[in-house]
């Protein structure tokens, strides 16, 4: 999204939601696709909007961890705040806005304002 309320649609693979389109920040939102696309099924992402505290990131099944490693990609399991794990696992993305300097160079590369709550901007 780089900022927040600018997304484009993605369709997902979770078992219970297949070929459902959902917003995703834009500036991870390809890859999320091809990751989604290669069949990895993620449950939730977030491109860390400039927090420099925190990595973009997936949030995916344990059925997809294989997938993920042969992807390249580093698995840890993911914890809810109240300490429970649910067979969820997370994984830092190779894209997404990690610092404020890199979300605006993203809506800068790619031809999009940097303005806030643009909406879904358009369909991979």
């Amino acid at each position: 999204m780089c900022l927040y309320g600018n997304y484009f649609l993605v369709n997902v693979n979770k078992t219970n939601r297949k070929n459902k389109a959902v917003a995703v920040d834009v500036c991870i939102a390809k890859e999320i696709d091809e990751l989604n696309k290669a069949g990895v099924l993620t449950i939730g992402c977030c491109c860390s909007h400039g927090d420099e505290e925190y990595n973009s990131h997936v949030l995916l099944l344990k059925e997809s961890i294989e997938k993920m490693i042969e992807l390249g990609y580093n698995i840890e399991k993911y914890y809810y705040t109240d300490g429970s794990h649910c067979d969820v696992f997370i994984s830092a993305l190779k894209t997404g806005c990690n610092t404020i300097e890199s979300c605006k160079e993203w809506h800068k590369e790619n031809d999009i304002p940097y303005i806030k709550n643009q909406g879904i901007l358009k369909l991979l």
